[in-house]
């Protein structure tokens, strides 16, 4: 039954981030914000697996996210979005590991968006054949630093109902 509960459990969470990116997909473009900039949604839901379930699982996730977007935008949407979520994942970890687990939601958000865009940036690179992308890397950085302070505020209001439903899935 554990295992059961293990499959369906991950399996609902990548269908809400699924659906969270599918959601994001349709909002227009953020006013100000540099091109192809996106809040990142369902990233609230990997961070929420990172702080709470665990590193594997959260790693996992993001592999499947990017899987789901190589078969649904192609291999460059997927490569672009596994290096993304990767650099991500590895980077927030780290954080939390070298914090002994008291990094705080805004510091652990914060380096995922940055470092999220940061390996979208070199994969873009690397297909573009040009190192002329690290002049978009300021405007990055600001735009990962501001969305990555909204979805930490989004998972620290959104955490204690996960939790919640969580716990009930335990119970069953």
């Amino acid at each position: 039954m554990a295992k059961t509960q293990k499959l369906a459990g991950s399996s609902l969470m990548l269908a809400a981030i699924i659906v969270l990116s599918a959601i994001e997909n349709s909002f227009p473009p953020v006013p100000f914000a540099p091109p192809g900039a996106r809040l990142g949604l369902s990233n609230v839901l990997l961070m929420y697996s990172l702080f709470f379930v665990g590193k594997r699982y959260a790693a996992s996730l993001a592999l499947l996210k990017a899987a789901f977007a190589f078969i649904a935008r192609g291999p460059t949407a997927g490569i672009m979005s596994a290096a993304g979520g990767m650099l991500s994942i590895g980077l927030m970890a780290l954080s939390l590991a070298a914090s002994k687990g008291s990094a705080s939601y805004l510091a652990v958000s914060i380096i995922g968006a940055v470092s999220h865009n940061i390996g979208q940036m070199a994969v873009a690179s690397i297909i573009s054949g040009t190192n002329l992308i690290v002049f978009y890397l300021p405007q990055i950085i600001i735009a990962g630093s501001a969305f990555g302070f909204c979805t930490a505020v989004l998972l620290a209001r959104t955490a204690p109902y996960f939790e919640n439903v969580r716990s009930r899935g335990e119970r069953l």
